[in-house]
C-alpha cells in the first residue's frame, strides 16, 4: 500500500500515517497478515523523521490494528478470531466418508441445501444511524435488491463494515470493505486555490473519512468546511462555486453542479462479492 504524505497540510504527519493505515486496513489495501514497510524505509521514501513514523506505528499497535512479530516487523493483525470453518468442514467430510458418502455426494447435497435457502434481501448492521442510511443507499443503488436495517435473518445476509461491531445473528454475515484512498480520488480533479471545499453529510464517520482522503492529496484542512445535514439550514449555506463533497444520501438533496463530488464508502470488490450471493 502507498502512503500519501502532505507536508503542508495542517494535519500532523503522524496523524496522517495513522489515519491512512486504518483506512488501508478497512479498505483491504493492507491485507490481514501483510507486513508494513519499515519505519526507516517509509521515512526515507517521504523525507520525514523516522521517529514520526515509529510514533504512528506505535499508535496503530496500541489500538490493535497491527502486531509486532519479533525480528520480522509489524503486521496487520487478525481483527476477528477464526470461526473454525475449515475444521467444521473437515470433520463433516471425515464423518461422511466413514458413512460411505463420497465427497461429491456431500458437495451436491450441500449445494441443494444452500439453494433452498437462497438469499433474497440484505440487512445492514451499523450502530451509527446516519452511516447505516448511506450503506443502505449504496447497496440499493448498486445491486437493486431489497435492503433494510432489521430483519429475522431468514433468506437474508447481514452486512457490516469490517472491524466494526459484529452483528449477533444466526444467519449469513459479510464484512464490507471501505473504499481505498486511490479509488476515492481516481478521476477527481484537484480544486483550484480560490475554490472552497465543503463536506456535507450527516455521518461523522463519512466526514472523518473524507477529510483523510483530502489530507492525503494535500488539501489544507483549514480550507475545508463542514456542513451537518441534520441542521435545518444547512442547504442555505452551500457555496455553488466551490467543491461540494457528499455521500450518496446527501447527493439526492443537492443540485447537480460541476463542483459536486460524490464519495462512496463501500469498496467495489465488496459490492461485487455481495452481488454474487444473489
Amino acid at each position: 500500500m502507498r502512503f500519501w504524505i502532505a507536508k503542508n497540510s495542517g494535519v500532523p504527519i503522524r496523524e496522517q500515517l495513522v489515519r491512512q493505515g486504518i483506512l488501508g486496513i478497512l479498505s483491504g489495501d493492507l491485507a490481514i497478515g501483510e507486513r508494513l514497510p519499515s519505519a526507516r524505509t517509509l521515512a526515507r521514501m517521504h523525507g520525514i523523521h523516522m521517529n514520526t513514523v515509529i510514533a504512528a506505528f506505535q499508535e496503530l499497535q496500541d489500538r490493535n490494528w497491527v502486531e509486532a512479530r519479533r525480528g520480522s516487523g509489524l503486521f496487520v493483525r487478525t481483527q476477528h478470531p477464526d470461526n473454525g470453518l475449515d475444521s467444521i468442514l473437515t470433520t463433516a467430510i471425515a464423518v461422511a466418508k466413514s458413512s460411505g458418502i463420497a465427497p461429491e455426494q456431500l458437495l451436491s447435497r450441500l449445494q441443494t441445501l444452500l439453494e433452498s435457502t437462497a438469499i433474497e434481501t440484505v440487512i445492514v448492521h451499523e450502530p451509527e444511524p446516519q452511516l447505516a442510511a448511506i450503506l443502505c443507499e449504496e447497496i440499493q443503488t448498486s445491486l437493486q435488491v431489497p435492503v433494510s436495517l432489521s430483519g429475522d435473518g431468514r433468506h437474508a445476509i447481514t452486512v457490516h463494515l469490517a472491524h466494526r461491531e459484529r452483528p449477533q445473528t444466526s444467519g449469513s454475515t459479510m464484512d464490507l470493505r471501505l473504499r481505498s484512498i486511490p479509488d476515492s480520488i481516481t478521476g477527481q480533479s484537484r480544486p483550484s486555490p480560490d475554490q472552497t471545499v465543503t463536506i456535507a453529510t450527516a455521518s461523522d464517520l463519512f466526514r472523518r473519512g473524507a477529510r483523510a482522503v483530502l489530507a492525503a492529496v494535500g488539501i489544507d484542512p483549514g480550507c475545508i468546511r463542514d456542513l451537518d445535514t441534520r441542521e435545518c439550514d444547512w442547504a442555505n449555506r452551500l457555496d455553488s462555486r466551490g467543491i461540494l463533497i457528499v455521500d450518496l444520501v446527501t447527493a439526492r438533496l443537492v443540485p447537480q453542479t460541476p463542483g459536486l463530488r460524490i464519495f462512496r464508502i463501500i469498496a467495489d470488490a465488496s459490492l461485487e462479492e455481495l452481488k454474487a450471493k444473489f
